[in-house]
């Protein structure tokens, strides 16, 4: 990037063999002639005299190598001139100079183009119809997410650190040009999305893999950044709004889940930031201001939405609203309890089906998207209010929905290893099933919900407690309890006992 102090290094990097490099680029049409190179010379000059100011660096130093890179073909004197420069320079004992141009930089761009870009024709399509969509509407999440496994190292044989390195760093190369419509209508919420999906397939890889902290520290934490980022720009619009408005003729029926997914978003931003930076901040209160303004329109249309809810919940406790905080808990806990009763015609579909197919399933004709589903009689995401509840003491409330919650059938799915948890897909793993038993011992379910057990879950993202909030906005349908208990843990503690 361009600026006052970048004394003539447009980029500067190590290269294989140690060397601190430095580089000018130039573009331009044509052949680069003799005047062209004299208009590059006092840059030229100052990139190899002065020297390389960088955090990573212990202390300052000239450059090792300078490098001329331009799209243009240099004609003979033009190299000619360029070669007498380096020999000046190796005579003061600066760096040499060495010039890249037109045909070298296209030969260099397709040698290493299978590893930073998709290249099997399916991933190619992917991204293709990524980078060429209409970027107003959501991301389309299992496209994302395949295109991110056929470039990351996330199944078969240990790849070697530093191909694991390459491929982590092609990926979010990948993840920038993929997002790109989505980024020019400033759709933050998805872009926002992208690098989360980004960042749990990084750490998928980390825990798969084992893989040194280093080798993927740096790409999780500009993933991580970047969907901060773009939360708190979605936090400012939504709070600058007197509402949530959609210019849609379908508007009565998506704005609901839009709530939900600002809200889920919004609060993720803020649990996150209170996990990693522990105290209290007056600005972390704005996103459960926002869930209070919105809250007659934060209702249920699916399991899917448990994230976002219980989310939400804890940014209105962030906000200092814990009578809100109660109320919004206990209505997920009877809205699902209540509405996915035996026999129900109205129960609301489980995690593993999106907002997306279950809004499609409300369009005419009603009912023809999840027409061979049964949902009644069951629900995954129930007991996670009753955890919730218990270890918050709300004793005389549960009990006034222990009718429901009592009479359904509660699922939870574990998947069966750590880095099953960050897969989009998974075979391993297995459903539980139980019905609470009524009466039910008010201390065995405190006994129950104190346990807390994280031994199954990625070491990875155990490692990153920042992040879990996201996490659980990309992976919904691994909200189980241990996770759902990890984000309690962590939003008011901060860390993982």
């Amino acid at each position: 990037m361009h600026h006052a102090h970048e004394h003539g290094k447009d980029i500067i990097a190590w290269d294989s063999e140690g060397n601190l490099c430095v580089y000018q680029l130039k573009g331009g049409t044509g052949t680069l002639g003799v005047a062209g190179v004299r208009k590059v010379r006092d840059q030229l000059s100052e990139a190899a005299e002065s020297a390389v100011l960088h955090p990573s660096l212990a202390s300052l130093r000239v450059p090792d190598r300078v490098y001329l890179v331009t799209n243009q073909t240099a004609t003979g004197p033009a190299q000619g001139q360029i070669r007498a420069m380096s020999e000046g320079n190796r005579s003061r004992g600066l760096a040499p100079l060495q010039l890249v141009e037109r045909a070298e930089l296209a030969s260099r761009f397709v040698t290493a183009e299978h590893r930073f870009f998709p290249s099997s024709p399916q991933a190619l399509n992917t991204f293709l119809s990524l980078f060429l969509a209409d970027g107003r509407g959501e991301l389309p999440r299992n496209d994302f997410f395949r295109l991110l496994q056929e470039i990351l190292p996330v199944s078969g044989s240990r790849p070697k650190a530093a191909d694991a390195g390459r491929a982590i760093s092609a990926a979010a190369l990948t993840t920038a040009f993929a997002l790109r419509r989505w980024a020019d209508l400033d759709n933050h919420a998805e872009i926002a999305m992208g690098w989360i999906c980004y960042a749990t397939q990084v750490l998928r890889a980390a825990e798969r893999y084992r893989l040194g902290r280093s080798r993927w520290e740096r790409p999780y934490r500009l993933a991580l950044e970047e969907a901060r980022r773009h939360a708190r720009h979605l936090l400012d619009e939504a709070t600058a709004a007197d509402d949530l408005t959609i210019p849609d003729a379908a508007e009565p029926l998506v704005y609901a889940p839009r709530v939900v997914k600002v809200c889920g978003l919004v609060s993720a931003w803020t649990v996150s930031e209170r996990i990693e930076f522990g105290v209290h901040r007056a600005d972390r209160g704005v996103a459960g201001r926002l869930v209070l303004r919105e809250l007659d329109c934060l209702r249920v249309l699916g399991e899917v939405q448990a994230p976002d809810y219980f989310l939400s919940i804890l940014a209105v406790s962030e906000a200092g609203d814990y009578r809100v905080a109660t109320s919004l808990l206990f209505r997920w806990l009877n809205s699902v309890a209540g509405a996915n009763q035996s026999g129900s015609t109205a129960a609301f579909p489980d995690p593993y089906h999106s907002v997306e197919d279950i809004l499609h399933d409300h369009l005419p004709p009603a009912g023809a998207v999840l027409a061979d589903e049964d949902f009644d009689g069951s629900a995954y995401t129930v007991h996670i209010g009753v955890r919730w509840a218990v270890r918050r003491l709300w004793r005389q409330t549960l009990n006034a929905s222990w009718g429901n919650v009592s009479r359904i059938n509660h699922y939870s799915f574990e998947p069966g290893g750590p880095s099953d948890y960050l897969a989009p897909r998974s075979s391993r793993g297995e459903l539980k099933s139980w019905f609470y038993p009524t009466p039910t011992s008010w201390s065995a379910l405190r006994a129950d919900a104190e346990e807390c057990d994280f031994s199954r879950l990625p070491r990875a993202l155990l490692g990153c407690p920042e992040f879990v909030p996201f996490y659980c906005l990309a992976m919904p349908h691994r909200f189980n309890s241990t996770v759902a208990d990890l984000l309690d843990q962590l939003a008011y503690t901060g860390r993982v006992s």
